[in-house]
């Protein structure tokens, strides 16, 4: 769920498609969910926040784009491509190495 709402917000700045008028309060709401939301808001079940766990840092690749490695494998690869997704934490992984930290954002 989180990784759709902030492909959402990432998407209008992205593409230039900002809300003027509400953009800040999109900013303000997308900050508040992940950061300051408590547990109850989700349910009486949640102690904490459920979304916070899966906001990590983002890592740069070699293109140049930001990327935040998921938490949990999507298995496409089980797919007829067989192809890992970009944000693989398989491959985050076995990239995590000397020459592959020097592109951690600080």
């Amino acid at each position: 769920m989180k990784s759709r709402i902030d492909a959402y917000f990432q998407c209008l700045s992205i593409n230039g498609l900002e809300l003027k008028e509400n953009h800040q309060q999109a900013i303000d709401d997308f900050h508040y969910i992940i950061f300051e939301a408590d547990g109850s808001l989700f349910g009486y079940h949640h102690k904490g926040n459920p979304l916070r766990k899966y906001y990590g840092k983002k890592l740069f690749v070699d293109n140049g784009a930001e990327l935040r490695i998921r938490k949990t494998c999507c298995y496409n690869y089980l797919l007829d491509s067989m192809k890992r997704c970009k944000t693989c934490p398989c491959i985050s992984r076995k990239m995590e190495t000397k020459s592959f930290k020097k592109h951690l954002i600080e």
